[in-house]
């Protein structure tokens, strides 16, 4: 596994599925199984932790979300 950020995880699994609506776990999932992501302790990361990132004002411009738990993040649309 490369080193990437957990942002970078995130858009590559949800590329990967059209970057349409994902359940938050099926991200959370994804990326441990395709061992995209691993925390400093070697961990994959909970599905509480994409919310915590899709939710963070840095990453507002990549991640939409479909309530305020973020039960399921989709790619944000880019305008041209």
């Amino acid at each position: 596994m490369s080193r990437r950020a957990l942002d970078s995880a995130m858009v590559m699994v949800l590329e990967a599925h059209g970057g349409g609506w994902m359940d938050r776990d099926e991200i959370a999932a994804e990326i441990a199984e395709r061992d995209l992501y691993r925390k400093l302790n070697g961990e994959h990361p909970p599905s509480d932790q994409l919310r915590l990132r899709a939710r963070h004002s840095h990453y507002r411009h990549l991640f939409e979300l479909s309530d305020d738990r973020a039960s399921r993040i989709r790619l944000r649309r880019r305008v041209a």
